[in-house]
């Protein structure tokens, strides 16, 4: 497994905390950078846009893959960031089963802060684009 992932400027070697350093930098290929070694989320408390998108996407269609295609990522990189954003929250957000994803207690109280702060970011990158 490369420690690696890609720049602007091409590949960076980064060592352990390349998945950090991807997911920092917002890099678009983030999900083909190497996990930690440990298999832990490397980022500590830090939550991403991406990791509430994938978990509104989720918490909307009942299943990681269907959410996974809507926003244009793998599945298991969906299933990667609700691991981060589980591990940032110190919670469950999901009860995984065979027929899809259903929303922890946990997950139903934050899923409308989640939409709020992606309705915010939505306006302040439309602000900016002006």
């Amino acid at each position: 497994m490369s420690d690696s992932c890609s720049d602007v400027a091409g590949p960076v070697e980064l060592g352990q905390n390349a998945s950090a350093w991807c997911l920092a930098k917002m890099d678009p290929t983030w999900w083909r950078c190497p996990p930690s070694r440990t298999g832990t989320c490397t980022v500590g408390a830090f939550m991403h846009e991406r990791e509430f998108r994938a978990f509104v996407s989720i918490a909307e269609l009942g299943r990681m893959d269907q959410a996974a295609q809507a926003l244009g990522y793998s599945q298991p990189a969906v299933s990667y960031q609700i691991k981060c954003l589980e591990q940032s929250l110190g919670t469950e957000l999901f009860v995984r089963d065979s027929t899809g994803s259903r929303l922890t207690r946990e997950g139903r109280m934050i899923l409308p802060s989640a939409r709020a702060m992606l309705a915010l970011y939505d306006s302040i990158k439309s602000v900016v684009a002006a």
